[in-house]
């Protein structure tokens, strides 16, 4: 086989002004078969090697297709890249499957980078399209609770933190209770709340924070200053 593509080669660039009858010497035609050698083992090059290392890339460091750009809009989320994580996470949602199990929490952050824009309209789609695919997703429903109470539909958002609790324990959960209270001015609801996610997250001292507040419109100027000291020990300026 290698003969027959170095022949096929030779013929294809070998002169036509070459005559029938001219005899080739010996070391011009190893010369020549080299340089024809080189230059079929540059197309195998092109034509097979590159497209496999290309294949290899793909399954093995690239990726599925969209993979990457899911991993780039996780990113950008995080450190409050709203913009941008949106434009990730929409190409995300068209370049993944949609058998993808990731595609739930493309929209889930998509659904929650509108709502940080402002963008509340867009961001409830999301929420609701990340519950459509996966109904016992406990965090969608928190999100979607938070959404809900910032357009003041507090019954909803309480049905969706019920809902959120018969699938996992998060502290998130009484937090976003708390908050749903202390906007419908239930200042003892809302501490009680607040009491349940510090006994799960005691490290977390904005808690603490929300509640003196709280202690402090019902007068209960004890409790203020106990989680006034515990905020300020911290490290954070009160």
């Amino acid at each position: 086989m290698w003969n027959k593509l170095i022949g096929w080669w030779e013929s294809k660039t070998r002169r036509k002004s070459m005559k029938d009858s001219q005899s080739i010497h010996a070391s011009v035609l190893r010369d020549r078969t080299s340089k024809a050698e080189i230059q079929v083992m540059s197309i195998l090059a092109v034509l097979v090697i590159v497209p496999l290392a290309a294949l290899a890339y793909y399954f093995f460091a690239g990726g599925p297709r969209g993979e990457a750009t899911y991993a780039d809009g996780i990113r950008l989320v995080s450190p409050g890249h709203y913009k941008e994580a949106i434009v990730k996470l929409t190409r995300a949602i068209d370049e993944l499957p949609k058998d993808d199990p990731k595609l739930y929490m493309a929209y889930l952050l998509r659904g929650m980078s509108y709502r940080y824009e402002g963008d509340r309209a867009k961001g409830r789609e999301d929420l609701n399209k990340a519950i459509e695919l996966r109904a016992d997703c406990a965090r969608c429903f928190v999100e979607r609770a938070g959404l809900l109470r910032e357009l003041k539909e507090y019954a909803l958002a309480l049905d969706d933190l019920d809902r959120a609790q018969t699938l996992d324990k998060q502290a998130e959960i009484y937090v976003e209770r708390g908050s749903i209270y202390e906007a419908q001015n239930q200042p003892q609801k809302a501490i009680d709340e607040y009491t349940k996610a510090i006994g799960m997250r005691e490290e977390w001292p904005y808690l603490y924070r929300a509640r003196a507040r709280l202690r402090k419109q019902i007068g209960d100027l004890e409790g203020y200053e106990a989680d006034k000291a515990r905020v300020v020990s911290s490290g954070i300026v009160w």
